[in-house]
Formats: structure tokens, C-alpha cells, sequence
């Protein structure tokens, strides 16, 4: 039983382009024992991101987010 939250601020500077911005994410996880013996546990997790300061244009693409993770 618990929770964990993270955040993340990452400025970056695309030399490239020359533009500059901060990608910003937050995440959030729980923990819920369903039996006594801790031997089944539920888990939630959500995820939450934003790039500023670019425009998607000139924010490289590995840097970017994508729906289901970058694989």
C-alpha cells in the first residue's frame, strides 16, 4: 500500500535549430494490497507531459512525446 509521485523539468537547446525549450513531465503511482498477505496488489499509474517554448516543428523528434512510449 502507497504512492509515488515524480516530477521532471529538462531544459534542452536544439543546436541544429537554435531552439531552446523545457520539457515537462509528472507521473503518479499507487499501490492497493487486495488480500492480507499482500500476495495481490492493484497498481495505477498516470502520466502527464508538455514541451514550451518550441513549436513541435523545431523540438527534435526523439525529444517529443508519443502516445504508448518511443518504442
Amino acid at each position: 500500500t502507497g504512492f509515488r509521485a515524480l516530477a521532471y523539468a529538462e531544459p534542452s537547446y536544439d543546436i541544429l535549430n537554435g531552439a531552446a525549450f523545457v520539457k515537462l513531465r509528472g507521473e503518479g503511482s499507487a499501490y492497493q494490497a487486495l488480500d492480507a498477505a499482500s500476495k495481490f496488489v492493484l497498481a495505477e499509474r498516470a502520466a502527464i507531459g508538455s514541451i514550451i517554448g518550441a513549436g513541435l516543428q523545431d523540438v527534435p523528434a526523439d525529444r517529443r512525446f508519443y502516445s504508448g512510449g518511443g518504442g
